[in-house]
């Protein structure tokens, strides 16, 4: 009695499918390997024809199984495969387009640079702003994000008014933007210092007082530091003196201010402010209706040197002229005295 060598393909799941590959796929090497390994364990049970077919049966799955199996891998490794093929292609596209990038431009926009980055400019006050290092042939459009605070035509801003602003300049070339570079800009406000050295008309003097009257919003904060000019005198430092601890200790202690703060000139109050200095040996000097006193003071975070002089008993005194010390921009640092 013969014994087929056949089983019920339906009984097994995806059998069917495994069927239906070609015939180098069913007898791979790992399904060889597989019987052999098996041989040995599966020939130890005791002969009989039915368990030798049931063993012949078992051969045919597991080369099924294992064909399957390496067809699933094949199609996997093929799948892995076309995916680093795209992403080949991708990078490759990739590169291709940049080829065509304007790296003129790009260049161009990493040279272009604006000679200040911040400004502080007082009311009325002009400043010049130029583009460096701009390609040929290419146009400037200037902006100002506020134009009641600082205005710009040319490079040339202009301060209006106490605020802030930015300016901002766009270079074009071919009717293409290839930088836009700005400028932060403050306005502060300028002050009116009227101030009046007192003069007693003593061939000797051990104390200057200063009178000041400030026409603004702001207080004055006054620098402990002024220098008397006198012709025929050697200038003379003198230093700020608080006259309120020297006056509660009756003249017995003398103390110095590192400062003093001027407050605005109210109609009201009319309140005008004396200050008074000396030497810091005490040393005395002289004071004549030819002297000068050069001061230093802050007004709205900008640093002023100033001259009083003395006004005698004028109806109409005129201001200070006051000469600016705290710089445009940090770059100015350098140039200032």
């Amino acid at each position: 009695m013969s014994v087929k060598r056949s089983f019920d393909t339906h009984l097994i799941p995806g059998l069917h499918a495994t069927t239906q590959l070609p015939q180098s796929s069913k007898y791979s090497k790992s399904a060889d390997l597989l019987r052999k390994s098996l041989l040995s364990h599966i020939w130890r049970v005791p002969s009989s024809k039915a368990l030798s077919c049931k063993h012949e049966q078992l051969f045919d799955l597991l080369t099924l199984v294992s064909s399957n199996n390496f067809y699933m891998e094949g199609r996997v490794f093929m799948s892995e495969r076309k995916k680093h093929t795209n992403r080949l292609l991708v990078f490759m596209s990739l590169l291709f387009l940049l080829s065509f990038l304007p790296w003129n431009t790009l260049n161009a926009k990493a040279a272009v640079t604006l000679s200040r980055k911040k400004m502080i400019l007082t009311v009325n006050q002009k400043q010049y702003l130029r583009v460096k290092g701009r390609p040929a042939g290419s146009t400037l459009i200037w902006r100002s994000s506020n134009t009641s605070v600082a205005t710009v035509a040319g490079g040339t801003v202009r301060a209006r008014r106490r605020g802030n602003a930015v300016i901002s300049v766009t270079v074009m070339r071919n009717r293409r933007r290839v930088a836009v570079r700005t400028c932060r800009v403050r306005v502060a406000e300028v002050p009116t210092v009227v101030a009046s050295l007192g003069v007693t008309g003593e061939a000797s003097e051990y104390i200057a007082g200063i009178t000041f009257l400030v026409d603004g919003k702001r207080s004055m904060l006054l620098t402990n530091k002024l220098v008397l000019q006198t012709p025929g005198q050697r200038w003379q430092n003198l230093y700020l003196l608080d006259e309120n601890q020297i006056s509660s200790s009756g003249g017995n202690k003398i103390s110095w201010l590192r400062g003093k703060t001027i407050s605005p000139y109210n109609n009201n109050d009319r309140n005008i402010e004396t200050a008074y200095f000396a030497r810091k040996d005490f040393r005395p000097f002289r004071i004549t209706s030819a002297s000068g006193a050069v001061f230093y003071f802050y007004y709205d975070g900008i640093k002023y040197k100033a001259a009083a002089r003395d006004l005698g008993s004028s109806l109409d005194p005129q201001p200070c002229r006051l000469v600016r010390l705290t710089p445009v921009s940090p770059a100015d640092r350098k140039s200032v005295v």
